[in-house]
């Protein structure tokens, strides 16, 4: 129980996939090592969907535009990264850091870009959730990240490129962007919290305005060697 606790606290994550261990035969599935990285991948920039290889070996399912990845469990270390689709790739040599949860996130898909790292936050405290709003919107300036129909200001001014968080009472409720007080996107991204997990809201570029996602941070499946 204290290495499950402790993977769950340095993983940042709620964890998924537990319910299908039973179809192998296995009542757990193993614990990831205690110096694994956590390390998920979105691409913001619009386009096709786009298949990921970690050290030449495919991993995880395509990743649509906007749509952020499962959190891959790697080893501590140097692994390569590519992202293939549409003709275009995407390749990044990432130093992975031991019992650390990372988001990579791609605003361009031309060739050489590299990817936004931002470093993401444990929850410590079960009786909250923690909420982390990531600006992917180039080119959009500061936004607000408003909560409810009264558009309560839940992370002001957050800067393009940046990511911002905080503990938050576990709601069902909806998000939106505003810009200096004025709604850019009203709440419609909802999210259903509950205690003790994480979430993430992404700005996205959209076609005449920025958009926001909210999603509940997953951890792949671990079923062996990361």
């Amino acid at each position: 129980m204290i290495v499950r606790r402790r993977f769950l606290t340095l993983a940042v994550l709620l964890l998924s996939g537990m319910a299908n261990a039973q179809q192998t035969g296995l009542l757990y599935d193993p614990e990831p090592p205690a110096n694994s990285a956590y390390v998920r991948l979105l691409v913001a920039a619009d386009g096709p969907a786009m298949t990921l290889t970690v050290d030449g070996k495919p991993r995880g399912a395509a990743l649509a535009a906007g749509e952020p990845g499962e959190y891959l469990v790697l080893s501590a270390g140097t692994h390569n990264l590519k992202l293939s689709g549409g003709g275009q790739v995407l390749e990044t040599t990432l130093e992975a850091p031991a019992g650390k949860a990372l988001t990579l996130a791609y605003t361009s898909r031309a060739p050489g870009t590299q990817p936004l790292r931002f470093e993401d936050k444990a929850n410590t405290n079960k009786l909250k959730a923690v909420l982390t709003a990531y600006h992917l919107a180039p080119g959009q300036g500061p936004l607000d990240v408003t909560a409810g129909d009264r558009a309560q200001v839940v992370f002001p001014a957050v800067a393009e490129g940046a990511s911002v968080s905080r503990p938050v009472n576990p709601l069902n409720i909806g998000f939106g962007l505003a810009r200096t007080g004025t709604a850019v996107a009203a709440p419609g991204a909802p999210l259903a919290m509950e205690y003790g997990g994480t979430y993430s809201l992404f700005i996205l570029p959209g076609e005449d305005a920025p958009v926001l996602k909210a999603v509940l941070n997953r951890v792949e499946r671990y079923t062996g060697t990361p």
